[in-house]
């Protein structure tokens, strides 16, 4: 998967999900938002998106812009010691 990530503000980024094979597009297409089951998977991806713009970003929330590819996604920023 390839991601894009746009930042709207220091909490708040749109991230699309780019697959990169027909496989990885089928795949995505049966995900479904709304099963408790699929919801880490989609964790997975949407951080994996917003880590592209700030590897110390941490997602907090999804909001589904075009399911399944695109999400308005807020984040914190987690510092480590020493920063």
């Amino acid at each position: 998967m390839d991601y894009s990530c746009k930042l709207v503000n220091p909490t708040l980024a749109i991230i699309e999900i780019i697959p990169e094979t027909p496989e990885e597009d089928t795949y995505l297409k049966t995900l479904d938002i709304n099963n408790p089951e699929h919801e880490m998977t989609f964790h997975h991806y949407f951080e994996k998106g917003l880590q592209t713009c700030n590897a110390s970003a941490v997602l907090l929330d999804i909001e589904m812009i075009d399911p399944p590819k695109k999400a308005r996604v807020s984040f914190e920023v987690v510092r480590g010691l020493g920063q």
